[in-house]
């Protein structure tokens, strides 16, 4: 962070003399409109350290995988080609899905038209 100090003075010289004889100090005349006492000034420009939480970032999280046949797909998939074949409708499919695999409505119509339609990925 930076921060900076103003110093106002009573002369012209007084201030250009503080400026240069302070590093990273600078001078700065405020005009004629300046307030009595506020028209000569030097500047101090100050970096310090940041905060200790600035810092310090977290680490980033490390993508774990899953096991190859773990999660909703092959549940899924595996209870369409059994429902399949025992030429269950295709309400009473979706129905299933929703209920044992824990797929939404829409979900389940996806995951049903990919395994009828034998998309890449989607047989057994």
């Amino acid at each position: 962070m930076t921060t900076s100090t103003t110093t106002f003075h009573t002369s012209r010289t007084a201030a250009r003399t503080a400026a240069k004889s302070t590093a990273g100090v600078s001078f700065k005349d405020f005009g004629a409109d300046a307030p009595k006492g506020e028209r000569w000034a030097t500047i101090a420009m100050s970096t310090t350290a940041p905060k200790l939480k600035d810092a310090v970032k977290p680490a980033k999280r490390v993508a774990t995988t899953k096991p190859k046949n773990s999660g909703k797909k092959p549940a899924a998939v595996a209870l369409i080609t059994k429902l399949m074949a025992k030429e269950v409708s295709r309400k009473e499919i979706i129905a299933e899905l929703v209920d044992k695999v824990g797929l939404t409505a829409p979900g389940a119509s996806t995951y049903y038209a990919n395994c009828k339609n034998k998309a890449p990925g989607w047989t057994l």
